[in-house]
């Protein structure tokens, strides 16, 4: 395949094992496929179709065969269809509820049962597409993966320099970036780095100091900022964030920072915990799909883009990612 050819059309993209109330997931692969596709347009209950492997009858009409009727009665397939109508529905109304929320940062128009690529293509809709790629590793190869994974880290680290534009930024993950000059060595080193430029003292063991510099460890900790005060004392302004790009709505909520823990490892830090997400992790409404999990500051995909854009400076261009993004614009 050519460098030039849209890099969707290599993979297959598919919703068959998510979960049914993960309706935001199933919005993020119709979106997928309209952008996989070579009209970049499709019918959203054809995608639905294409994304539950052709057999779920979402796309309107539940096709029974009359060999079928022996082990489906009218009723079991009145019930498959109103459960197929009810989904549709749900998908369209939160595919409509992402296009008045991002407004002209969305990439996609929405008419009736028809979502198709706008014809004009902007930074904001690539930034989008890259998010929601990143939100579904698993469907690209593992380097790819990884490309996608420090592009967020990156990514994240200039969310939070928009954020709080006075404060000092590091990313303490393994992405490098020259805006963003983080600490060399190990994820121990990295740490007895940061204690020192805080001021404060780091009260880990040596078997919690070997845990957190394992492969696999709990460092979970990408990106920080602190705001440096001219007094020399310690207990200044923290901001510890965690750049997660997982899928599984379980894992990415256990991947948030927990303020205490780390209280505890650095005596006298009392931070603020930052969650940083492409996911759409909302409803229709708008609202968190589960608000009793979300703790401390939660950007997630949209928020991520209304602070990147909210001024003239942001370049997504510079990220090696937009390679492949570019491919599917061009």
């Amino acid at each position: 395949m050519s460098s030039t050819s849209n890099y969707l059309t290599q993979y297959e993209i598919s919703a068959s094992d998510i979960r049914k109330k993960d309706i935001y997931h199933k919005a993020d692969v119709v979106e997928l496929i309209c952008l996989q596709n070579d009209d970049k347009e499709i019918p959203i209950d054809e995608a639905l179709d294409e994304q539950m492997g052709g057999e779920e009858g979402i796309g309107g009409i539940v096709a029974i065969d009359k060999e079928d009727t022996d082990v489906m009665n009218s009723e079991d397939a009145a019930e498959r269809y109103d459960a197929a109508s009810l989904e549709l529905t749900d998908i369209s109304e939160h595919l409509r509820s992402r296009r008045e929320l991002f407004g002209d940062y969305y990439p996609f128009s929405c008419a009736g049962n028809l979502i198709s690529l706008k014809a004009t293509t902007t930074d904001q809709h690539k930034l989008y597409t890259f998010l929601l790629m990143a939100s579904h590793l698993r469907f690209w190869p593992r380097p790819d993966r990884n490309l996608f994974t420090k592009d967020f880290e990156v990514l994240s680290a200039c969310t939070l320099k928009h954020l709080v534009p006075t404060w000092i930024i590091k990313i303490m993950g393994t992405a490098q970036h020259n805006d963003f000059p983080g600490y060399t060595g190990s994820r121990r080193n990295k740490l007895e780095a940061f204690a020192q430029e805080l001021g404060l003292r780091l009260m880990m063991d040596e078997d919690e100091l070997l845990h957190f510099d394992a492969p696999g460890g709990d460092g979970q900790l990408d990106v920080v900022a602190w705001y440096a005060c001219r007094d020399g004392a310690a207990n200044m302004p923290v901001i510890l964030g965690q750049a997660g790009c997982t899928e599984n709505e379980d894992t990415m909520i256990s991947k948030q920072i927990d303020a205490q823990t780390w209280g505890k490892r650095l005596r006298g830090l009392d931070a603020i915990p930052c969650f940083f997400s492409p996911q759409h992790y909302r409803l229709s409404n708008n609202a968190w799909v589960d608000s009793t999990q979300v703790h401390g500051i939660f950007l997630d995909r949209f928020r991520i883009m209304s602070l990147l854009f909210n001024n003239d400076d942001f370049q997504i261009s510079d990220f090696p990612c937009m390679e492949k993004i570019d491919t599917i614009f061009s």
